[in-house]
This record gives C-alpha cells, structure tokens and sequence, in this order.
C-alpha cells in the first residue's frame, strides 16, 4: 500500500534560519529545532536522510521559512539536501515566475512547489509553470479548512483553485492545512477530494497535517489521496512494521 504500492508517503522537513524545525500549527514563530527518534534538527541533511529512509523514499518535501516569510531563501541548505540524492518537492514561498525559475537550475530532480499562500494569482501560476509544467506541484494552503490565498486569487473555492492549476498544466497538487500540521488530529480532507474531482484533476493528490500513524494513512487512502506528508509522526516514532508490513 505504501511508497510503490498506491500510496506515497513523504516525509517532511521545514527550514528556519539553517536549522530543521518542527512545524506545529503553523504557528511559524514558535517554531522550534526538531528532535526525535530519528535525529536532531540541528543537523537537517542527516535528519532528512534518515526520514527518507524510514519512509523507504527518496522524495523529500521542503519548506523554506525563511523564503516564505521574505527572507533570502536557503539556497546552501537545498543544494545540500538536493546532492545527497533526495528528489526535492521545495516550497520556498515563490511569488511568480522570476524567483520559480533559478530553482529548476538547482537540481534536475527538484519540483517546485506553488503554494497558494504566496503565488500570486492565477496569472503568475501559469507564468511559473508554462516553461516546464512538469517541474512544478501546487499546494492548496489551508487554515482549518479555508484557502489562504496570497493577493490575486479573487476565488477562495476549492475546484477552481485546482482548476487554475490544472489549466497551468500541473498535474501533481497538495492540500496542506497549516492548522493540522503537527497537531496529530487525525485524518482529514473529503471536501478537498472532492472539490479536485469537480475540478476534472488528474494524476496525484497529497495531503498534509495531522498524521497520527498508520491507520490515518489508510483513512487518507480510502478518502481519495495519493499519498501523505508526515513529520510529527516519523519523530515520534510511527511504527515502520505497520507501514511496510502489510
């Protein structure tokens, strides 16, 4: 069922001033380093392999909170993390074409994210996207359920924000709600589900926050995902036998 058996799990790390954090919330800053049962945050490349393997992925989804908040992105850090070999999906608070583009020099195994929160519009995400759409995902950002929308979304409905990317050209979207990151509030999402097949989306849907274990991947499953992104609970030490076991 998981990674290469119709669901993909992904794990997580989130950057703050060179250091993996643990996202809680998205309460951003109170944000501390991330300490678990697979190493230290003081150390993100070693934290971020040893998460990829207990996902058995090489897939590893990034967010930058320095870019995001407006601060000059990590751009040492993701080249790092880019030549241990993981397959980066990078959000770093891209606002249009001209700060999306550099990134796709970075590694030729880096997808960019566009995150609701800071593309600027339906215009900018077809701008960011139209040189290689392939290179991109889109991330519907939510709090508690709602759209956060960066200035030049005039819809805050969930299809035609998938549809906006559809018509981009991405065919690779997330759904991540700020709120539930961290939290453990279980599993989530049938509105989203159901908002992207309105939208006539294809190809692959994530979803973000409040991942508790196992049971909670095969929640998200049987709603309609494709896949999850996990943090909290690989820190905590969600039991890999589960995942893998059956």
């Amino acid at each position: 069922m998981i990674n290469g058996r119709g669901f993909s799990l992904v794990p997580v790390i989130d950057l703050k001033h060179g250091r993996a954090v643990h996202a809680v919330a998205g309460r951003r800053e109170a944000y501390q380093t991330a300490r678990g049962v697979l190493g230290d945050g003081d150390d993100p490349v070693s934290l971020a392999l040893a998460m990829a393997r207990a996902c058995r992925t090489k897939r590893l989804y990034v967010a930058d909170l320095d870019a995001i908040a407006g601060l000059p992105p990590q751009c040492d850090l993701v080249d790092s993390l880019a030549s241990a070999g993981l397959e980066l999906w990078l959000d770093a608070g891209v606002t249009g074409p001209a700060d999306a583009w550099p990134w796709l020099e970075v590694d030729g195994n880096l997808t960019v994210v566009l995150g609701l929160e800071t593309i600027r519009g339906p215009r900018a995400l077809v701008e960011a996207a139209r040189r290689n759409p392939g290179r991109f995902a889109f991330s519907l950002d939510l709090v508690s359920g709602e759209p956060r929308r960066a200035p030049g979304w005039e819809t805050g409905d969930m299809a035609e924000l998938f549809g906006a990317a559809m018509d981009a050209g991405i065919r690779r979207m997330l759904a991540i709600d700020l709120a539930r990151v961290g939290t453990g509030n279980g599993p989530w999402g049938q509105g989203v589900v159901e908002a992207w097949r309105r939208a006539g989306a294809t190809g692959e849907l994530l979803a973000g926050g409040g991942v508790r274990g196992p049971d909670d991947l095969r929640a998200l499953a049987d709603t309609g995902f494709h896949g999850a992104l996990v943090a909290t609970a690989l820190h905590r030490g969600m039991p890999q036998e589960r995942l893998f076991g059956v």
